[in-house]
């Protein structure tokens, strides 16, 4: 009598237990030695591991891993160097797949070895401090990328991942004497202390001037801030787009560095920063003189200018002669004044110094003012134009270009 009330129990237990055992096959998979595998759609990253034991998922996934290639492109300002990406990613395989969820898109466990990329970044770009590197940004960032598993190259843009101003640095600085500082000058520098040049941005002298409404600089003032904003950013990586010069090379400017600004007749001076930060032009009154500062991250390049070629001419004496001077006499109505040429160029060195690039930037040439006497009438009645003066105006007239306006 009781025995079929215990094998009714007994039943009950053995049903139940089957009951669970089938529903756990369904929602979920066992590891273990005895073959149990992955549901339908289970991928580690792009790898399918459906159907599949934890021991078939573990080598298929690092058979995936070693067939993958990983590129590192680096860059930094306006170099770019690619590195071998698997040096510095570390895929668990085992704790990948144990970690994946039955049925589901899971994410592999990969680490990256920060600190050994790190020396890396700073082997290519001396420029660059080590403890100036943002560790853990960048290897969130990296991390979030390997995940994904689909490209074989990721990019990494160097200055966003470094700490907030620790790599600042003076870039260029550049001192205009006092005598060419006017109050219309001192009252621009209290006024608009600092410019920043954004990243990717064309640099207009008028444009800036139009906008902060500045309109007390005389043509002459426009000319000598040109001039020294010019020499300031020579040596760098920006690209000159509009720079006018002179027909005769002003005292405040040295040759190879002559700027000519005029808003009436819209004689600019432009330049395009095409790097991926902004950079601060700042000046200030020191002891009378103008200084300006060139501020930002380093350039992974460093930028030299050289003056060449450097050549003067001599200015001829022209006669002429006229009725009113007396005897003996001669009249000066021009004292005249050298001319001079120079070849600009900017030399592009690696950060290990080696000579990569030699770029001309420009060749200015200025036509000598030939000295102009008036001589008494002796019986002469014309001038004297020698063939070597007639040599010096067509050399007068034959000016270098190179895509620059010569103010006559």
């Amino acid at each position: 009598m009781h025995a079929r009330p215990f094998l009714i129990t007994l039943l009950s237990i053995v049903i139940c237990t089957f009951y669970f055992y089938a529903a756990s096959r369904i929602s979920a998979f066992f590891f273990s030695e005895d073959g149990e595998v992955f549901a339908e759609n289970t991928y580690i990253a792009t790898v399918d591991v459906s159907g599949k034991t934890k021991n078939e998922a573990i080598l298929l996934l690092r058979r995936s891993w070693e067939e993958r290639e990983i590129h590192i492109e680096l860059s930094w300002s306006d170099e770019q160097v690619e590195i071998d990406g698997k040096l510095f990613f570390d895929l668990n395989v085992e704790e990948s797949v144990n970690r994946s969820q039955s049925g589901e898109l899971n994410s592999p466990i990969i680490n990256v070895n920060s600190k050994e990329l790190a020396d890396k970044i700073v082997e290519n770009f001396l420029s660059i401090k080590k403890e100036n590197i943002d560790l853990a940004k960048l290897t969130s960032f990296l991390k979030g990328w390997a995940a994904n598993w689909k490209n074989h190259t990721v990019n990494v843009d160097l200055t966003n991942f470094q700490l907030e101003d620790q790599n600042i640095t003076v870039l260029n600085e550049v001192l205009a004497p006092s005598s060419f500082i006017t109050k219309g000058l001192q009252q621009l520098v209290e006024e608009h202390p600092t410019i920043e040049i954004k990243e990717h941005q064309i640099f207009s002298l008028l444009n800036w001037m139009e906008k902060e409404r500045i309109s007390y600089l005389s043509d002459n003032d426009l000319c000598v801030l040109g001039t020294y904003l010019y020499e300031l950013i020579l040596p760098t990586n920006f690209q000159i787009i509009e720079r006018n010069r002179h027909q005769q090379l002003p005292e405040y400017a040295k040759i190879g560095y002559d700027v000519y600004v005029k808003g009436k007749d819209q004689y600019d001076f432009s330049f395009l920063n095409g790097n991926n930060v902004a950079y601060s032009i700042e000046w200030s009154m020191v002891q009378g003189n103008l200084y300006l500062v060139l501020t930002g991250y380093p350039f992974s390049h460093k930028y030299e200018i050289k003056v060449k070629d450097y050549q003067t001419f001599t200015p001829k004496t022209i006669v002429r002669y006229h009725p009113f001077v007396e005897d003996n006499k001669v009249k000066v109505i021009e004292k005249g004044k050298n001319g001079e040429y120079a070849k600009v160029v900017r030399q592009t060195y690696t950060s290990k110094g080696e000579l990569l690039t030699e770029e001309t930037i420009s060749e200015d040439y200025y036509p000598p003012i030939h000295r102009v006497e008036l001589h008494p009438i002796d019986g002469e009645t014309t001038s004297m134009t020698s063939e070597s003066e007639q040599n010096d105006k067509n050399e007068l007239e034959s000016v270098y270009d190179n895509g620059e306006t010569i103010i006559k």
